[in-house]
């Protein structure tokens, strides 16, 4: 098969949102210019390569053409694994409805795709129970082990990956390495192994059982140069018969090592032609069954292992029990084996290749590099000092950017962290370290905003529509309420709700979790401070569907995409001739689809129903209900500090000012009353904030935010205005009132639960915000002059 065809298939038409690719090697323009896009094309939004660090190295100092995208589209990650080299070959693409599995010997390099011969086996499963589910499980088991625990970009991938597979916390593994499928053969995943466990040519030699077998078969481009492996397997399984498969014209098997041992030595298949023969293969035949090990093993005892050795490269492979005979013909080495064995005379001395200068590779790789907004992060790799050293940052072709000195970085979280950095300024796409001892190769800076913001599963037609209907609207309306709640109820479905972290042990006796569910109060006690430069840290609904409402709640204060001030009495423009934004009839279970229109659709001002005051009420007494229900079962997120910010501006725009009269002007009465905007402002922060049990007290995050996401600076800044506003109001129609002690008390609450600091406060979101308020709705609710005219009826 073609594998990167294969790659691109979706499972019965349904899309893959996450993938995890592995290589030793990597070729950025094969990877991104063939790979990439066919996980694309089968949908995953997610995607992480996992690569040897010192090949990476190699890939961004050898003078091919720079990646484009990673970083950016794409995760690359350094794996956790020690000694020898990181060598598995696996793609694993996750979705909702079920996984696909591929581990094989090829390299995610321009041969490994499309040049070499190399051996590859798929396994697809789907949510239900099945030795090929227990397989897939097992896959992901291993990757998550080789992603290093603390917070990193590949780490943070797989959160995301889990949020959205809920079917994975149902099907955990089941501890098995071999499983038997439905017509009689059996399938295991053959790792490297974990401490205490036996190497992968132990556990191959177990499944076989005592010998002698029948014939053993090798397939493989590289060798121990004393044939150790080969010795290894041999002194075990004692095969009547040994053959070993090679194209002997690139002199990579060491033949004098063999000294007399009883190998037959055959000729790759002439259907091979020219093609470097890359796949690592070993078939031990007994009692009428093949045994198989086929994967990313050489057959070297630094892969292999042997007894009392665990090997010390990583490694994957795939273990199948298999009918006589029937890889053999599958693979068309049928004729090979039957051949004649090569007289040794006849076949070309071992050459042995240039080594990759791992080491010298390793010595120049300065480790990670990280951005959020406003800052850079660097992880240095060993032999990296921060104190000698300075960062130089460079564009997409490697061209000087700008330069971070030695005296800006401070420690933070295993790293340093830079000096203010404003990003949207400077192209920052790799990074190159100058210390004494001379110059790094460069590094990806990954830009952990953009990856956050490129995780994006599309949601059904009908929330399409609704996001689309919020991304046109210039204001708020009382019915978007309803579809604020279309979009809650998406995004609740597509998260696992009790999956807010990983676990990604590194050892059998690592059982927590590497990110952890952080109470509000837990985090503020715990964050950084925001950069003062770019004064906004991360979005806390990157990736969810209500983000679209969060972008109308920051267009509306002139945050985003500034609009003219005559612009806010238009409305969303109609889709068709009847002025109806449609949704899909074929799927009236969708939301909207029972032919309910999105917010603002198709409606001109006329056309619009009468203001309803009654509704508003109506709304604050549902969110006092539902907020107290959604805090007593610990859910609260993101989308409840959503709400809280939409409700509040949704109120304060249909406020009326002191002294407006209702039979000339339609809005919220700024009265004493109940029902009057400022006691539903007051009801609105008061259902969240005060009461031991409150909102406040449940709402949660998990600790890869380090700083006040953006989102809930911009619900706070909200909050305070609002009840300032009410304060005013107050202040006019009833001066001195006992009601602005309460006032004063829930501002002192929400001040210090929210616990935002003067730099907070002071910071780019807080202020446009609150400014951006005060423009929109702030003149607007001064009371009318004269002052004797200035009460509420």
């Amino acid at each position: 098969m073609k594998l990167y065809e294969r790659i691109g298939a979706r499972q019965d038409g349904r899309p893959y949102h996450s993938a995890v690719v592995t290589t030793f090697s990597v070729d950025f323009s094969a990877f991104e210019g063939v790979i990439l896009p066919q996980l694309l094309a089968a949908g995953c939004a997610n995607v992480v390569l996992l690569a040897d660090p010192r090949m990476v190295a190699q890939a961004l100092s050898d003078g091919s053409a720079p990646p484009r995208s990673a970083g950016r589209q794409y995760v690359v990650g350094a794996p956790a694994h020690a000694g020898g080299v990181f060598h598995p070959k696996i793609v694993l693409q996750v979705g909702r409805k079920g996984a696909r599995a591929i581990v094989a010997s090829a390299n995610a390099t321009s041969a490994g795709i499309a040049g070499n011969v190399e051996i590859a086996t798929e396994i697809v499963c789907g949510i239900e129970p099945s030795p090929q589910r227990a397989f897939v499980l097992a896959v992901l088991a291993y990757l998550e082990r080789k992603v290093p625990p603390g917070p990193s970009p590949a780490r943070e991938a797989l959160v995301w990956l889990r949020q959205r597979t809920p079917w994975l916390s149902e099907a955990e593994p089941d501890g098995a390495s071999v499983w038997a499928l439905d017509d009689g053969t059996l399938i295991g995943l053959f790792t490297d192994p974990q401490p205490g466990e036996a190497s992968i040519l132990r556990r191959f030699v177990d499944e076989i059982g005592p010998g002698p077998i029948d014939r053993l078969v090798l397939v493989s481009p590289y060798w121990d140069e004393e044939l150790a492996a080969l010795s290894a397997l041999v002194g075990h399984l004692a095969p009547k018969e040994t053959v070993v498969v090679l194209q002997t014209r690139h002199g990579l098997f060491p033949v004098a090592a063999l000294d007399g041992a009883p190998v037959r030595i055959v000729e790759a298949p002439e259907s091979f032609g020219s093609r470097f023969l890359h796949a690592k293969l070993v078939t031990a035949t007994k009692d009428g069954v093949d045994h198989v090990l086929a994967g990313s093993a050489n057959c070297t005892i630094a892969a292999l292992g042997r007894e009392g050795f665990a090997g010390v490269n990583a490694e994957a492979s795939v273990y199948r029990r298999l009918e006589a005979g029937r890889l053999v013909n599958m693979l068309g080495l049928e004729a090979a084996l039957a051949a004649p064995g090569l007289a040794v005379a006849d076949i070309p001395p071992f050459t042995p290749q240039p080594p990759t200068p791992l080491a010298d590779l390793a010595s120049v790789a300065p480790g990670a590099f990280e951005a959020e907004p406003g800052r850079l992060f660097w992880r240095p790799a060993a032999g990296f000092d921060p104190a000698g050293a300075r960062v130089e940052i460079l564009d997409g072709s490697f061209t000087p950017t700008g330069e971070i000195a030695t005296a800006t970085w401070t420690p933070a979280h295993g790293g340093v962290t830079s000096a203010p950095l404003d990003l949207r300024a400077v192209p920052a796409v790799f990074a190159r370290v100058i210390g004494p001892a001379g110059s790094s190769v460069p590094a990806i800076i990954h830009r952990r905003d953009l990856l956050r913001d490129g995780r994006r599963e599309p949601g059904s037609a009908a929330v399409e529509r609704v996001k689309q209907a919020f991304g046109e609207a210039v204001d708020l309306d009382l019915e978007q309420l309803e579809w604020l709640t279309k979009l809650e109820e998406a995004d609740q479905k597509e998260r696992s709700p009790d999956v807010h972290a990983t676990k990604g042990p590194t050892s059998k006796d690592e059982a927590e979790p590497t990110y952890k569910r952080l109470s509000y109060e837990e985090f503020t006690r715990v964050r950084q401070p925001l950069s003062p430069h770019f004064g906004a840290g991360r979005d806390g609904l990157t990736g969810y569907h209500a983000a679209a409402v969060q972008a109308l709640l920051n267009r509306i204060v002139g945050r985003e995409e500034p609009l003219p001030a005559e612009a806010y009495d238009l409305f969303v423009e109609p889709e068709d001739e009847t002025g109806t934004l449609r949704d899909d009839p074929a799927d009236p279970s969708e939301p909207g689809g029972t032919g309910a229109q999105p917010p603002g659709g198709g409606q001109t001002r006329a056309e619009r129903p009468p203001f309803d005051a009654a509704g508003f009420v109506k709304a604050v007494e549902t969110y006092e209900k539902n907020i107290a229900r959604r805090a007593a079962g610990d859910r609260v997120g993101p989308t409840d500090v959503l709400r809280l910010r939409f409700l509040l501006t949704l109120v304060m725009q249909h406020a009326l000012r002191p002294g407006a009269k209702l039979k000339e002007e339609k809005g919220l009465y700024c009265g004493t009353g109940d029902k009057d905007w400022p006691r539903l402002v007051f009801r609105v922060l008061k259902a969240f904030f005060v009461g031991p049990s409150a909102a406040i007290a449940r709402l949660a995050l998990d600790d890869t935010f380090e700083e006040m996401p953006d989102d809930f600076l911009a619900a706070w800044a909200t909050a305070l205005w609002s009840l300032a506003e009410t304060r005013k109001a107050y202040d006019v129609i009833q001066p001195g009132a006992p009601f602005l002690r309460h006032v004063d008390q829930l501002n002192a609450v929400i001040v210090s639960r929210t616990a935002i600091t003067e730099a907070e406060r002071a910071g780019k979101t807080f202020t446009t915000v609150q400014a951006g308020l005060e423009v929109r709705f702030g003149s607007r609710l001064k009371p009318a002059p004269p002052p004797s005219e200035a009460g509420c009826e």
